[in-house]
This record gives structure tokens, sequence and C-alpha cells, in this order.
């Protein structure tokens, strides 16, 4: 028997006592589940399991630092023993770092949670697990102690049997009524060789001991002293080199089996608990989908039940444009100039524009278009174009320029500019736009990175740095390299990388990060995404899935990737990110990549590298349809041996097509590739350098839209067709009737309209009521046959926009 009862189509009482109950048990389930959640919530954190993941970690946290503290006093004792101690500090570390992994995921655990009913069992055994971790880094930490140990022990050792005899002396004066003292009773006189010891006679003579002086140092026969000199260690002599069977400690690949033993069990259960709740969350969905479900029979059966109450016999039809129609069907191949949107039809015709540009001019001027991880160029919600390049003149600190194309033949005019009068403005930009909007971040002065939003209908041909609208993302920096920005569509946020030298990491660029939740107005803490100090990270491109940046990145050996989570390594305990590598290599060098999310989800990158068949640089692609975990083979787009192709910018259509521009470095001129089945030959696109091209996977295009620095100019390329919205004055709505002689209906509507209505082409009879029209068949059809209603809305002008519209329709037939 189902949970729910079912709903008849009679709409008589039981039909409404069947609703009523329905309605009455979902609320005991959702107070149930609700009482279940909180159960489960106290199971996490009452329970104290937070806790205990809490002290594993300190436990861990502590053994590590024993280690350490061991590892840097074995260090007087042999260089090994002093490697074995950091050894067991790094394995502590790792320890803590899947402590604090388990603790990550616990925090998941317990949000995920609040969807659930209950998930509190094999927690226990979680536990446990994190304790196990910490055993194991434990017990390496106590292997070092003991190789510090045995090496204390062995040079006490001669000391402590020197002391020996004098404690027994001591020992000897202060207690009454010894009866004898090794064997010996009465007047005793002990003997260096009755205690051990070594007899003064043998001190400072050839064959006996070296005797020590006031300050505890070797002397010799004449009170000289002597350099000592370790003759042995263990037995060996000359360049001694301990190994770990020398003094009783583990290989470092026994200490990771050991710890990687101690660890899977932690990994499985997290995953198994980790697959638990999305399973639950799942099944919460499905619920939801089910109360949904309801309302919109509930919705649907309101909608019949008024076309009954309105309607004297007949059968009725309605449409109440939310997705509630019975009795008639749409005829969309027949109907013109409608949508149906937000519980209206309004009067709207989609129209499709083709666009050409070949070598179009931004400016004329030879301006910057370089840094392929930030875009140069947006396109308005309206289809307007907006382009940026760098004027790097001297004379004028360096200058963005903004320009404007509003495809309305006249081409690209100034929009506005960037200047700082008293400072070189920096050398990189990137631009993202929602609706109106530009948004720009930039570096200044070579140690800040700023940003500011304009809107392009409003901004006057003004220096924006003089505006007052700058805001600050990064300061104190001593170096700014390329920085990328990406909007999230769904909300609005912006997400910014960009590379930067600073105190902290003086030599080499490191990635950087932060966010704006308000269009740019404030932004967040900046995090330190890399924090190498020799191996370098640049060239950032930020992308956005699902609401969370991902970051590719070049670094000294290879493209790597960064998430905040989910990908397979954590980086370090500075930063909490994740990270992958997309590709590395000691021995090539892989550069300059650019990132696009298509269609589907999946990440493109394409970067450019050496390899073994040339030393010449190649564009290479790769691609991830999971975020980033893994990755399709590495494919080589380009196969030059004689020049250079660099600097990729990689864009996707509305089709899912690739398109990945490029410069050729032999003749100074750009290129692109795209892929719909197989990867095309290399297309001109023409003279220039540095192309940036368009990011918007919503646009139909087979030319990828870009601007590129030529010799004496900035240009502009694209083929491109896009639908356009276009209010209309007059609309047809035709539906399909099933076999009829009659036909009576109402229509509501809003607004400034007109409406008539036609069965089979003959004008029906109409009556208007305030905000409703009545229609109804003038006179009998000839015989019942199928019909077409035609309803036709009309208005003198377009002005009062989508508040034109009809909202309602009921009916009936014969």
């Amino acid at each position: 028997m189902s949970r729910y009862r079912t709903i008849n189509v009679n709409l008589d009482r039981q039909y409404r006592n069947d609703l009523n109950w329905n309605f009455e048990q979902i609320g005991i389930d959702l107070t149930n589940m609700e009482a279940g959640l909180n159960t489960v919530v106290e199971d996490l954190i009452g329970g104290g399991f937070i806790e205990s993941l809490e002290a594993a970690r300190d436990n861990a946290n502590a053994a590590a630092t024993h280690a350490s503290s061991e590892a840097q006093y074995a260090t007087t004792q042999g260089s090994f023993a002093k490697s074995q101690g950091d050894y067991a500090k790094a394995q502590g570390d790792y320890a803590k770092q899947k402590g604090d992994y388990a603790d990550e995921k616990a925090v998941a655990a317990d949000e995920a949670a609040g969807r659930a009913n209950t998930e509190a069992t094999g927690l226990e055994a979680l536990k446990i697990a994190v304790i196990d971790a910490t055993q194991a880094a434990n017990t390496q930490a106590d292997r070092a102690d003991v190789a510090a140990t045995s090496a204390e022990a062995s040079a006490q050792y001669a000391k402590e049997q020197g002391d020996y005899a004098k404690r027994m002396a001591d020992d000897i004066a202060d207690k009454s009524g010894v009866t004898s003292i090794n064997g010996k009773s009465g007047a005793v006189t002990l003997t260096a060789d009755d205690v051990g010891g070594i007899p003064t006679s043998e001190k400072g003579t050839a064959g006996g001991v070296a005797m020590l002086n006031e300050e505890g140092k070797v002397v010799d026969a004449l009170g000289n002293e002597v350099e000592g000199k370790v003759t042995s260690v263990n037995g060996l002599t000359g360049d001694v080199v301990i190994s770990t069977a020398d003094i009783g400690a583990a290989t470092p690949e026994e200490v990771q089996k050991d710890i990687g033993t101690a660890i899977a069990p932690l990994t499985t259960q997290l995953a198994n608990h980790e697959s638990r709740l999305n399973q639950l969350e799942n099944d919460t969905g499905k619920v939801a989908a089910n109360v949904t479900g309801l309302y919109r029979e509930t919705a649907w059966l309101k909608l019949k039940q008024e076309a009954k109450d309105r309607i004297d016999g007949g059968v009725t039809f309605a449409d109440d444009f939310s997705g509630n129609r019975f009795g008639f069907s749409l005829n969309e191949s027949e109907s013109q100039s409608i949508k149906i949107r937000d519980g209206k039809m309004v009067m709207i015709e989609d129209l499709k524009t083709s666009h050409s540009a070949v070598d179009e001019v931004v400016v004329n001027q030879a301006y910057s278009t370089a840094g392929n991880g930030g875009r140069k160029i947006v396109q308005l919600d309206n289809g307007w174009i907006v382009a940026v390049c760098r004027n790097s003149l001297t004379t004028t600190q360096g200058s963005f320029y903004f320009f404007l194309n509003k495809l309305d033949g006249e081409g690209f005019k100034p929009l506005c500019y960037m200047q700082n009068t008293s400072s070189p403005i920096g050398d990189s930009i990137a631009i993202a736009s929602k609706g109106e909007i530009v948004h720009v971040v930039c570096s200044n002065n070579n140690a800040s990175v700023v940003s500011i939003s304009f809107n392009v209908k409003t901004v006057l041909n003004t220096n924006l740095f003089k505006g007052g609208g700058l805001k600050s993302i990064d300061i104190g920096q001593t170096a700014i390299g390329n920085v990328s920005l990406a909007i999230d569509p769904s909300n609005g946020q912006l997400h910014v990388a960009w590379a930067s030298k600073n105190a902290t990491f003086p030599n080499v660029f490191n990635i950087r990060y932060s966010k704006s939740m308000d269009s740019g107005f404030t932004w967040s803490e900046v995090e330190q995404i890399t924090t190498s100090a020799k191996d370098y990270s640049s060239n950032p491109s930020i992308v956005v899935i699902n609401r969370e940046p991902i970051i590719v990145a070049e670094r000294s050996n290879g493209i790597f990737i960064y998430k905040k989570t989910g990908l397979p390594y954590l980086r370090d305990e500075i930063a909490s990110w994740t990270y992958n590598i997309i590709l590395s290599s000691e021995t090539y060098k892989y550069q300059s990549p650019s990132a696009v999310v298509g269609k589907d989800g999946a990440i493109h990158v394409a970067w450019h590298g050496s390899d073994s068949s040339t030393a010449y640089f190649n564009i290479h692609y790769r691609k991830s349809e999971d975020g980033g975990i893994s990755w399709s083979r590495v494919e080589k787009l380009t196969n030059e041996t004689t020049t250079n192709t660099i600097n990729p910018s990689i864009s996707v259509n509305s089709e899912n097509k690739i398109f990945i521009a490029f410069l050729k470095t032999r003749n100074n001129s750009s290129f692109f590739i795209k892929h719909d089945v197989a990867w095309s030959e290399p297309i001109l696109l023409g003279k220039g350098e540095d192309p940036s091209t368009l990011d918007n996977n919503s646009l139909n295009f087979e030319i990828p839209l870009t601007v590129r620095k030529e010799t004496n100019s900035v240009l502009f390329n694209g083929e491109w067709t896009e639908t356009v919205e276009e209010p209309r004055t007059t609309a047809t709505a035709v539906y399909d009737i099933p076999s009829t002689d009659y036909v009576g209906a109402f229509v509501q509507k809003e607004g400034a309209i007109t409406v008539s209505a036609f069965l089979n082409n003959i004008l029906m009879d109409s009556v208007l009521d305030d905000d409703e029209y009545k229609f109804e068949t003038a006179e009998l059809l000839p015989s019942p046959v199928p019909a077409k209603l035609r309803i036709e809305l009309s208005r003198q002008t377009i002005d009062g926009g989508e508040n034109d519209a009809i909202t309602r329709i009921l009916g009936g037939r014969a």
C-alpha cells in the first residue's frame, strides 16, 4: 500500500478527504524526519565524536613534536639518527593531515546528516581508525627515541661506572651495622678491582687510560690537552655510513607501509560514510520531489475544478501557463511570437542574427592583449561587446583602455580608461560581465591587486582611477604576475586568482585567491594557495563549477589544478585547498595554461609545452569530466619543429565545440583550431599576437570572438549567430482540440492587450468583463470534427513589455 492516498479525479467529497489526509500525513512525516535529524546531530556533536577526532589530531601533533625533539638530539650521535627523527616527524605531520582530513569529512557528515534520519552507526569504528593512525605515528617517534637513547647510553657508560664506586663508598659511610662489603668484613679496604674501577696507577700511563683535567678534557702524561677522535662506530671505521639495520631502526619504506596500513581503514570508513550520506541525501530529495509533485497535482486539480465550476456541461480544458494544461494541446509550430514563462503567455519573438568580423579595428594603436589566463573581451546580455587592452608607453605610466561595440555598424568606440598618474598601473588585467555591468581586476604599481565595476550604459569616457569606485583586493606584494577573473553565473559572485611575490615568499611567484559576494563591493580575506620558496607558480586561469572556484596554474615542473575540496592531494597545512597534477615533467616545460568549462560541465585546459620530439613549444590539451580528479589522455594539437606555437586561449560554444586560439611566432600570426568530432588543422585568424578569446558557452559561434595585438593596432575577429528576443505588437496561440462542434472559453488577461478567438477560422462571439474575455461559438459547426482554437493577441505599442499578457484559459467543448 502506498504511503499517500491516491487522489481520485471525480472531484467529490472523497477526493477532498483524501487530499486533506495526505497533507496531514506529510506534516507528520516532516515532523518525524526533523526529530530523527536532531537525534543524528546530537549523536555527532553531543556524543563526543568531533571531540575525539580533535583529540586524535592533537595526539598526532604531540607525537610529531616529540619525534622532532628526539631526532634533534640524535643529530649529535650520527646523521642517520637525525634523518630518522625528521622522517618520523614527517610521518607525524602526515598523520596530522589525515586527522584534519577526517575532521573536515566529519563536519561535512554533520551537515549532510541534517537531511538524513539515522547515520550514527559506524562512527566508533571511524574514531578507532583515527586513534590507530595516531598510534602508528607514535610508534615511529618511539623508534627515533630509542635510537637517540641508545647513543646517549653509550656515551654515559664510562661516567656511570666511575660514579658507582663513589656511591658505594658514600653508602658505606652513611649506614651503620654493615657486616660485609663485596664479601669482605672488618676494616675493609676496597680496591679498584673490587668495584670494577680503574686503578690510579693506570691513569695517564701507556696501556692505561687517559686522564682528565679540571675542565673535564683529556690530557696526556704531561698534562697537555689532546684531540679526541671517534675511532669506530658500531664496529665500523673510516667514513662511516650508518644504516637502519645498524641501529635497529625501520626503513622509510617500512615506516610508510605502517602508516599506510593504519590510514587505509580510516580512508575506507570515510568513503563508506560519505557514500551512505549521499544516498540519504538523494532519498531526501526524492521525498521533496514527491511533496512538490503533490502540490503540482493539487494545483492541477484546483484548475480542473475551477474549469468544471465555470463550464456548464461538456468536457473541460484549461491552461494556467505554469505547467498545468489539460483537455487540449498547444500547437507550437502554428503559434507565432509567444513565449510561456512565469505563469504568463507573453508577446515575444526569437530572432536569429548572424554577425561576422574580420580584422575589425578596435583601436589604431599597438596596445597589448597579453595574459591568456585573464579574458580581455566580454559580451553583455544585450549582445554588446567590450574589449580592453594596455598601453605600456612610459609617458603615460601605462594605461588600460576599454572599447565598446554595440553591433550597430559603427564598430568599436572608446568607453573609458584606467590610468594611475602617480605610478605605473601594472601589466595584467582581466574582465568579466553580468547584465550591463563589466567587472575589472588588475594589478597596480606592481604591488597590489584592485577591482572596479561599471555600467556600460552610464559610464563616461573618463579615468576610472579617479572615480572613487576602486576596491583593494591585495596589498603589500613585491611583484604581481598575471591575474584571472571568473563570475559565477548562478549567483553573480566574483572569483579572482593571481600570481605574486611577497615578504614571505620573496624569491618565486605563488598563487593567491579572493572572492566577492556583492559584485565587487567587498572582497574576502586573501588565501595563499601555493607556498613554495623555490618552485614558482604563475599564470593562473580560474573557472567556476557548481559554485566552486577551480584554478589551473603553471608550476616550475608542470600544469597543476587547485580546488578547495575533492581533488586527490592536500596541498599542505597552511591552506586547505586540494590539488591534482594535470601534467608534470622535470625535463620539459609546460606553460601558460588556459581553462574553460563546457556546456556539459567538463573542464577543458590548453597550454604550450615541449616534448621529446622537439624543443619548440606546441599546443597541448586535456579535459576532465569529474571536476579535475581524472583527465583524458594528453593531445598534442600542433606539430611545429621550426617555430613556437604559444599562449593558447580556449573557449567553448553553445554546441560544446572547443576552440583554441594561439600565436605562431615564426610569422607573428594568430591561428585557431576547433574540435567537433575531431580536431581541425590550424586556421588563420591573421597577423598579430596574444589572441584572447571570449568565454561564453551559451553563444553559437564558428570563429571564436577574439582580440589580438597587431603591429599598429588591436584587431577583432569572430563569426557568430545569436538569438535576440524582440517584443511584438501581435501574437498568435493555436490549440488543438479533440472532435467537437461547439467551444466556450474564458481567457484572463493583464495589461493593455486586446484578445480575439477563432474556432476553425470562424470568429467567436466575445464579451469582456473586467480583465476576462468570454468566448463562445457563434454558430455550431456542421458536425463534430477535430478543431483548432486560435487566440489572437494585439496591442498598440510594446511599452508594456511582459506586463501585457494572458494569464489563464478555462474552457469546455461539446
